[in-house]
């Protein structure tokens, strides 16, 4: 029932460029490379994210939809638990979405884009509850109006994960690398290509505690992940994959 409420009514709905976490079409590269070769980068999160939601604002989100509040009220009890918005449920990730982007020129992606705006040539962008600024180098200074914007829409910033990243160290995005363009981490494809290795050499009776199907399909995953980013370094790790002798 939420995969079909998520489906044929929630992402249904238009929401700004910016917001690319569990939008249909919108990818994490798409993401990663609006902050490509910046001077520098911050990154956001937000505390309890899901948890932080009530069932109040899930119910707003209808009515501002065009349910009427008996409808209302029944999608909002098929969509939380216990008077919040669980993690993991199939409808979550877009309710989650389209409450910060309720208000209007006042929700929170609106007065971020506004606050990159006056910079002349800031950018802001979010996947799912990770906020990314990029812009200037004088970014830091907006750090204090940057909480207060995500305190007054009903969040607190994970204060631990704030990061400001300057062009000369290495700068990531949601666990991509953006310094010249989108890639993925040297150590994780370092780590992937001795998997690899391992396989060809040894074989894929190497690995015990993981059965063949599920480790081949868990290989085959991150690959495609590294070609969705760097297509030329996944291809190489594609050809190393499709050396490995397999059993049937």
């Amino acid at each position: 029932m939420q995969k079909r409420i998520n489906r044929f009514l929630l992402q249904r709905t238009v929401l700004p460029s910016q917001v690319l976490g569990g939008v249909p079409g919108r990818q994490l590269v798409d993401n990663v490379k609006l902050h490509v070769g910046r001077p520098m980068v911050a990154n956001f999160d937000i505390e309890d994210f899901f948890p932080n939601i009530s069932s109040d604002r899930i119910y707003g989100i209808f009515l501002s939809i065009g349910c009427s509040k008996n409808v209302a009220g029944d999608l909002t009890s098929l969509t939380t638990y216990k008077g919040r918005l669980p993690q993991g449920a199939p409808t979550s990730t877009s309710l989650a979405n389209m409450v910060m982007a309720q208000g209007g020129n006042r929700s929170l992606y609106r007065r971020l884009q506004g606050l990159t705006e006056s910079m002349g040539c800031g950018t802001v962008s979010t996947w799912v509850d990770d906020i990314t600024l990029s812009g200037p180098g004088h970014l830091p200074k907006f750090k204090k109006t940057i909480d207060k914007i995500i305190r007054q829409s009903g969040f607190n910033p994970k204060e631990r994960k704030t990061e400001f990243l300057r062009q000369g160290e290495r700068q990531t995005v949601t666990g991509l690398v953006v310094n010249e363009k989108p890639n993925v981490p040297k150590e994780y494809r370092r780590k992937l290509r001795e998997q690899l290795h391992r396989l060809q050499t040894k074989g894929p009776e190497t690995f015990p505690t993981l059965p063949v199907r599920k480790l081949k399909a868990s290989l085959r995953s991150k690959i495609a992940f590294v070609q969705s980013v760097n297509p030329q370094a996944g291809q190489k790790l594609l050809i190393q994959f499709n050396s490995i002798p397999w059993p049937s």
